[in-house]
């Protein structure tokens, strides 16, 4: 029977699409402009200074919301789903070389695209190249849990308590800065093209090998399990080199000048989009040679995917990195008097409050903006919406969100108490680490993959840029070099608030 197309009016579908991006749009708002408000209310009314490039820097900042639509709408239509079928197909088919070589190679570039590794100016090459290939390794393990049904919790339950282990022979051997350095790694992944890349390779799989696709099987855990094993990797490496990695060399990572351009740059960014969307449908047209189901669209994403990072580091590099700089050059005022140069003078500015008030100001500003920060991470709407389809709508999208906001604002503010008042950085980190390993045994299983996911990807471009623009603030401006390890207090906080609310809730309502 001939199918009849629709006809619709042109007004009529300028009308639809005003309407369907007005929704996205507001959408997005939601997440973003909590983070914005919190800071620039923080600028204003409490550092009382205004900010720099004022008008620049909202426009840049405005670009975000645009960038998370086209970002977010291209992986949904176009990337997310290529993946998806070429992996599904080398499975399907039992092209068993294929499926093996694509991931690898895939686990490779995991490692040489994200070029924040490049910061680790204290490890050599063969650092990169070792932690390359166990990446590699891992991430096939990953898909072979899938193919072989093997049980996310015994992994993970290992690699903590390995974790645990490794950071207590590097605090009693070495020392704090090693240690907090050696944890910082677990930020492996950054960029939210690979979690999307990451999931829809899983669910690939998953939708060839089990009859009926479990939620708690559509592609979740891989990510944990790589950056969990990369932060295993090097604290080995650490410990086995620690004479050659010292702490007057570690000390200065952190006030590398322009950090924060090097990060986010705008064309790495972009070129590794296209060259892994070229490597995906390389790996459809020349090795599985068959068409693209529904072409046009996934075309169309493919483009929205490129524009929309494209607009998404434009707008970190040129908007928030500008505010964040500007929120925490002053930040230290609060608390001690700081020097601003203005026209050839300098001038002493702070401390604005007394040290106990200021104290508390600071933790709280950094609680909700760590809070903030989590819902605006373009990682956690992918894995939301991820799990929103595969459910079809039955696993509420947001559940893990503020959950594990939570648990990030409780890291940064503890990273914040750690500076302010010279903490022990073991007793802070082992904290989140033994209520993990006490509670991963009596969490409920169906959603564990799931819940360590959001707590993988909670900690992505937007907190990093921020958390990277803290390090610069205080360090530059006191005499304590050493804010190494907040990156690394967020994850754990996060992965454990995630494993506390798993525990007390009610657990029949997951599913």
């Amino acid at each position: 029977m001939k199918q009849r197309k629709l006809k619709i009016e042109f007004h009529s579908a300028v009308a639809i699409l005003i309407s369907y991006l007005l929704r996205k749009a507001r959408v997005q708002l939601q997440t973003i402009l909590p983070v914005l408000f919190l800071m620039s209310v923080f600028q204003f009314f409490v550092i009382q200074y205004p900010l720099h490039e004022s008008l620049s820097t909202i426009f840049y900042l405005a670009l975000l919301v645009p960038a998370m639509i086209f970002l977010l709408e291209g992986l949904k239509l176009g990337l997310m789903p290529v993946v998806e079928e070429v992996s599904a197909t080398l499975v399907k088919e039992n092209r068993k070389i294929s499926f093996v070589g694509s991931i690898f190679v895939f686990g490779v570039t995991i490692v040489m695209f994200e070029h924040y590794k490049n910061l680790n100016t204290l490890l050599s090459t063969s650092y990169i190249i070792l932690l390359a290939l166990t990446v590699s390794l891992i991430t096939l393990y990953g898909m072979f849990r899938f193919l072989f049904h093997m049980s996310f919790y015994k992994i993970i339950q290992k690699l903590f308590i390995i974790i645990l282990l490794l950071s207590t022979i590097i605090e009693f051997t070495i020392d704090d800065i090693h240690l907090a350095y050696s944890l910082d790694s677990v930020n492996i992944i950054i960029n939210p093209i690979v979690y999307a890349m990451l999931l829809s390779f899983g669910y690939g799989v998953t939708r060839v090998t089990l009859n009926s696709v479990h939620i708690s099987r559509s592609g979740f855990g891989t990510i944990t399990t790589i950056s969990l094993s990369a932060l295993i990797f090097t604290q080995l490496y650490i410990i086995i080199f620690s004479t050659f990695i010292v702490t007057e060399n570690i000390r200065p990572l952190s006030n590398i000048n322009n950090t924060l351009d090097f990060i986010y740059s705008i064309e790495i960014n972009v070129v590794m989009v296209i060259t892994y969307i070229l490597y995906i449908l390389f790996l459809q047209f020349a090795v599985i040679k068959k068409p693209l189901i529904h072409n046009r669209d996934m075309f169309i994403g493919l483009i929205f995917v490129i524009f929309g990072t494209f607009l998404f580091f434009l707008g970190l590099k040129h908007g928030l990195a500008i505010l964040a700089h500007d929120v925490f050059f002053f930040l230290p005022s609060l608390i001690s008097q700081i020097d601003i140069y203005a026209h050839d003078m300098t001038i002493g500015y702070g401390p604005l409050y007394s040290k106990g008030t200021g104290d508390v100001i600071i933790i709280l500003f950094l609680y909700f903006l760590g809070y903030s920060a989590t819902i605006a991470e373009p990682g956690l709407s992918i894995i939301a919406s991820h799990t929103s389809n595969v459910s079809v709508g039955s696993f509420r999208k947001n559940l893990f969100t503020h959950v594990v906001a939570i648990g990030v604002g409780a890291g940064v503010a503890m990273g914040a108490l750690k500076f302010i008042y010279d903490l022990n950085y073991f007793t802070l980190i082992i904290m989140p680490l033994l209520v993990i390993i006490v509670l991963l045994p009596r969490t409920d299983r169906r959603i564990l993959a799931i819940g360590m996911d959001y707590a993988t990807v909670a900690v992505g471009p937007i907190s990093i840029i921020l958390i990277t623009s803290l390090m610069q603030g205080f360090q530059i401006k006191t005499d304590n070099p050493t804010f190494l390890g907040v990156l690394a207090l967020c994850w754990m906080y996060g992965y454990s608030s995630v494993l506390i609310f798993s525990y007390f809730s009610n657990r029949g309502r997951y599913e």
